[in-house]
C-alpha cells in the first residue's frame, strides 16, 4: 500500500482501477505461490477419494478464500489510514495501538501453550468460524454419498456477500483516503515548553530542582512522541510465564506473586527509560553533554523512569498483594517495597546504558510505524537487557525466596519467629539491597557520563 504512489497513479486512471489493481496485485502475490502446492494437494486428494469434482471444489475454496482474505486486509488497511487521517491523536498513539495488540498475541500464544484454556473448549468453538465453512466447502466434493451440509452453503453465502461487500468498502476507503487532508490538531496535547508551567512543574517544582525536572520533562515529552521505552520494555513480556504459570499451576494467586510482579514491571521501568538515554539524545548529544551536568541528567532520567513506574508497579502490586495469602500490613508493605525495586531498575539500566559508544548507534526502524531512531544493533544491545534482568533478579532474590513455603517455613521453625516476620525480614533485605545498588549505579553513570566522548 505504501509503495503505489497514488499522486502519480491517480492523475491517469480512477480510485476504483488503482483500488482494483492494489487487490488485484495483493492476490496475485498470494495465489501464484499458492497454486502450484493447491493444485497438487487437490489432483492428490482426488485420486486417493476417487471424486472428480473433488479438485474444483478445493480450488474453489482456495481461490475464494484468497480473494477473501486479500480483500479484507486492504479494507482494514484502508480504513486504517483513514482513521489516521481523521485523527490526530490515533496517528500520535497508532504504536502504542500496535504494541498492545502484539501484546494481547503474546498473552493469549502463553495461555494456549500453557493449557490454561483447553484445546477441547477450543476446538468446540470452531464449527462457528467462517474459515472452518471454506474448508467443509474444499471438502465438500470429497465426501460422497452425504448430504450437503450448511456450513458449505454458508462458504458459498459468505464468499458471494463478502467479496461485493468489501471490494465496494474498499474502492470507496480508498477514495476517500487519496483525497482526504490530514486533520490538524487544534489543541497541542499537552506538548508545552520544558521550562514552562505545566502538571510535572506543579507536582514537582518545589522538591527537585529546575535542570533535573527539565531534562525529567524532555525525557517523558520523548516518549509521548515516539514510544520507543514501552516497546523495548516489551521484552519483558517473554518473562512473563514465571509470573502466570506458577498461578495456573497452583489455581490460586501465591504470596511470591506479588514479588514476582514487582520484578517485572521494576525491569520494565529500567529497560523504558534508562537502557536507551544516550541514544535517545543522539541527534543533540553534544548539546545535551555540555547543557547538562552528568549528575543533573542521570537525576532527570531516575526521576523520569521512577515517576511514571513507580505508581503502576505498587498499584499493581497492591491489587496482586489483596489476592495473595498476605496480610494487609504485608501486601502494604510489598507493594511500597516496589518502590526502590523501580529506582534499582531504572539507575542500573542507566548505568549499563552509558556504556555506548558514539559510533554503536545506527538507525534502526520502529516496529509497526515508520518512524526511525537511532540505537544500538547486534548482540551487545540484547547481552545488555540481559544483564539489567540479572541484576535486578539478584536483588530481589532475597524476598523472592523468603516468600516461598519451602523456605519460609523451616527458617520460621528455626528461627522461633512467624511466618510473616521471616517475610517481612527478607523484604527488608531486598529494599537495603536495592538502595544499595541503586546508590552504586547511580555514581557509576554519573562518571560515565563525566567520561563520556564523542569522536
Amino acid at each position: 500500500m505504501e509503495r503505489i504512489e497514488p499522486e502519480l497513479l491517480l492523475t491517469s486512471v480512477p480510485p476504483r482501477t488503482v483500488a482494483l489493481g492494489v487487490v488485484a496485485t495483493i492476490v496475485g502475490g498470494i495465489a501464484v505461490p499458492l497454486s502450484l502446492p493447491a493444485v497438487c494437494f487437490a489432483v492428490g486428494l482426488a485420486f486417493g477419494h476417487q471424486s472428480l469434482s473433488g479438485p474444483f471444489t478445493v480450488l474453489l475454496a482456495v481461490s475464494g478464500g484468497v480473494a477473501l482474505a486479500a480483500l479484507i486486509g486492504v479494507t482494514l488497511s484502508l480504513g486504517r489510514e483513514l482513521a489516521a487521517l481523521r485523527s490526530p491523536r490515533l496517528r500520535r498513539y497508532r504504536t502504542l495501538l500496535y504494541a498492545t495488540g502484539f501484546a494481547a498475541l503474546v498473552i493469549a500464544w502463553f495461555l494456549l501453550a500453557s493449557d490454561a484454556v483447553g484445546w477441547d473448549r477450543l476446538a468446540s468453538w470452531l464449527p462457528v468460524v467462517p474459515i472452518t465453512w471454506i474448508a467443509d466447502l474444499g471438502l465438500l466434493g470429497l465426501t460422497r454419498a452425504e448430504p450437503i451440509g450448511p456450513r458449505p452453503v454458508g462458504a458459498i453465502c459468505l464468499f458471494g456477500v463478502s467479496l461485493p461487500l468489501c471490494t465496494v468498502a474498499a474502492i470507496r476507503l480508498a477514495d476517500r483516503v487519496w483525497h482526504t487532508d490530514p486533520v490538524g490538531s487544534g489543541t497541542i496535547h499537552r506538548s508545552r515548553s520544558l521550562l514552562g508551567p505545566g502538571r510535572a512543574r506543579w507536582l514537582f517544582g518545589g522538591r527537585v530542582s529546575r535542570p533535573v525536572l527539565t531534562v525529567a520533562r524532555k525525557r517523558w515529552l520523548q516518549e509521548r512522541r515516539v514510544p520507543r521505552g514501552l516497546l523495548t520494555a516489551g521484552y519483558m513480556l517473554l518473562v512473563l510465564p514465571i509470573v502466570y504459570l506458577p498461578l495456573l499451576a497452583a489455581g490460586e494467586i501465591l504470596a511470591a506473586t506479588p514479588m514476582l510482579l514487582a520484578f517485572v514491571l521494576a525491569v520494565g521501568t529500567g529497560l523504558a527509560f534508562g537502557i536507551e538515554l544516550l541514544s535517545v539524545e543522539y541527534p543533540a548529544l553534544p548539546l545535551t553533554l555540555t547543557a547538562a551536568s552528568s549528575r543533573q541528567f542521570v537525576r532527570g532520567t531516575v526521576l523520569a523512569g521512577t515517576a511514571v513506574g513507580a505508581p503502576v508497579t505498587v498499584a499493581i502490586t497492591a491489587v496482586a498483594g489483596v489476592g495473595s495469602p498476605l496480610g494487609p500490613l504485608e501486601a502494604i508493605l510489598t507493594a511500597l517495597a516496589s518502590v526502590p525495586l523501580c529506582l534499582c531498575g531504572v539507575t542500573v539500566a542507566a548505568a549499563i546504558g552509558m556504556d555506548a559508544s558514539y559510533r554503536d548507534f545506527r538507525p534502526v526502524p520502529i516496529p509497526f510505524v515508520d518512524t526511525t531512531v537511532y540505537s544500538e544493533t547486534g548482540r551487545r544491545s540484547f547481552l545488555k537487557l540481559a544483564v539489567v534482568m540479572t541484576l535486578v533478579g539478584l536483588v530481589c532474590l532475597p524476598a523472592l525466596t523468603g516468600y516461598l513455603s519451602p523456605v519460609n517455613e523451616p527458617l520460621a521453625t528455626g528461627l522461633g519467629v512467624s511466618i510473616p516476620t521471616v517475610r517481612l525480614l527478607s523484604l527488608v533485605g531486598t529494599v537495603a539491597l536495592a538502595i544499595a545498588v541503586s546508590a552504586v549505579s547511580y555514581r557509576r553513570a554519573v562518571r560515565a557520563f563525566e567520561e563520556y566522548t564523542i569522536p
